[in-house]
């Protein structure tokens, strides 16, 4: 069975998005909206700086010739963040590294730099969290 596809229209912030959703799909649907935001109308918040916006939408139909537009629900949007900044990553590694010792701080540093810095800070920064995690792990357990 085919699943029918549902045009929406969202009012957020004083803008409006469109998509298309399956029908039976609205689950996780402010993620959904939030990159539509981004891409449509290029709006974005800082990084470190969640934002939530709620948004109202909206089940468009034609009825004889006539677009009618339904609200169906309020829902929080998620801003999308951009992407995290050399000052910022560098301020988030001090204070995720600042309890280590010197020479893990190092190595961490490190190899999140080389596993990661062709994708960016933030994936930087997400290795840096997972090395952190295992060698608070091993310092525990020595």
């Amino acid at each position: 069975m085919r699943s029918m596809k549902r045009h929406l229209l969202v009012e957020v912030a004083g803008k409006e998005v469109s998509l298309d959703i399956p029908d039976d799909n609205m689950i996780g649907i402010g993620h959904e909206i939030a990159t539509e935001l981004a891409k449509q109308h290029n709006v974005y918040t800082d990084c470190g700086k969640p934002l939530t916006l709620t948004g109202r939408i909206f089940s468009l139909t034609i009825s004889k010739g006539v677009i009618q537009k339904t609200f169906l629900k309020a829902v929080d949007i998620p801003v999308v963040e951009r992407s995290m900044t050399e000052t910022y990553y560098k301020a988030k590694m001090d204070e995720l590294l600042e309890h280590l010792p010197q020479a893990a701080r190092y190595f961490i540093h490190k190899q999140a730099w080389d596993r990661g810095h062709s994708y960016g800070y933030d994936e930087c920064y997400n290795i840096a969290q997972d090395l952190v995690s295992e060698v608070e792990t091993m310092l525990a357990n020595l």
